[in-house]
């Protein structure tokens, strides 16, 4: 399997022959947030990085912009919102699709029934199964898991 960090590096090499300035702009904020993280983790490459952290990176970079949007709205500044909604686009197009809720508690139901969690106290555990499974968005999988973990059994 190709490793997200060496996709991304792919992208830009592509994104540099096809002219395409606006997304290779976008992959190189993405390889800037890659980097920093290899430092902070001492690695050797960009390409050491797991996917999980690469796309975990990716997501802070979504809700970032998300943020930012907000502000310059705030600030009639539909210019510069208009520009991070086109970087959080790119960004997605990246990212693995999101499970829809149905498929997304029929996972949930599956990992409780796998690891025979009882009650609320199992959330931990249910939620570390789920973390890096691809289209696993947390905040819903955790407010689903809270509240199938709460349901009275029967």
């Amino acid at each position: 399997m190709v490793g997200l960090a060496k996709d991304i590096d792919d992208r830009i090499r592509a994104a540099l022959k096809g002219g395409r300035a606006s997304e290779l702009s976008t992959l190189r904020l993405i390889k800037t947030e890659l980097s920093t993280r290899r430092v902070e983790l001492k690695l050797k490459d960009v390409t050491d990085l797991d996917d999980e952290s690469v796309l975990e990176i990716m997501r802070g970079m979504v809700k970032k912009r998300e943020k930012a949007i907000e502000l310059f709205e705030q600030g009639n500044r539909k210019d510069l919102a208009d520009k991070e909604r086109e970087e959080i686009s790119q960004i997605q197009e990246l990212l693995p699709k999101e499970l829809g809720e149905d498929a997304l508690k029929a996972l949930i139901t599956q990992v409780i029934g796998e690891l025979g969690a009882a009650g609320p106290r199992d959330m931990g555990k249910v939620m570390a199964a789920l973390k890096g499974r691809p289209g696993v968005n947390g905040g819903v999988a955790s407010k689903l898991v809270k509240d199938l973990l709460n349901k009275p059994a029967g």
